[in-house]
């Protein structure tokens, strides 16, 4: 295994066929990694970043997928699927996530739970058979 991967820090992103369907797992080693992604949804919920590649964040690593693309879009705009898949000419997979300001801020919050127990545990932050893959975020649960 690489020395990045031994870093508790690193962030895994994976995209596969899970129990419940086409799963991405946001797997959280450290409390530090956890904040992180909590700070950037609190960043989208207060519209400070409008859209993120988080593939391309620090310390992120993906498999299955190349890009995760979050973006917040206007309190008004009804999105029946907050998370889309888009598989391009070249076979890239790329998902967006879009929702208002509100539900940046439901999945920053929902990671206070994680936080406060400093136990392992998960948290699905996207619709099963509503969105084109259920978002699970784990937090030191390798």
């Amino acid at each position: 295994m690489s020395q990045s991967r031994n870093n508790r820090s690193i962030i895994l992103v994976d995209y596969y066929e899970g129990a419940y369907g086409p799963t991405i797992r946001i797997d959280v080693q450290a409390v530090t990694s956890l904040i992180k992604v909590k700070d950037l949804f609190l960043q989208l919920a207060e519209s400070v970043t409008q859209t993120v590649n988080f593939t391309e964040t620090d310390l992120v690593i993906a498999s299955g997928l190349n890009q995760l693309i979050m973006k917040v879009v206007p309190d008004d705009q009804v999105c029946e699927k907050k998370l889309e898949l888009l598989v391009n000419r070249s076979m890239s997979i790329i998902f967006y996530w879009s929702m208002p300001s509100g539900g940046w801020r439901r999945c920053a919050g929902l990671m206070d739970g994680l936080l406060e127990s400093h136990y392992p545990g998960h948290q699905y932050l996207t619709q099963e058979g509503v969105d084109d893959a259920i978002v699970e975020i784990a937090f030191m649960e390798c």
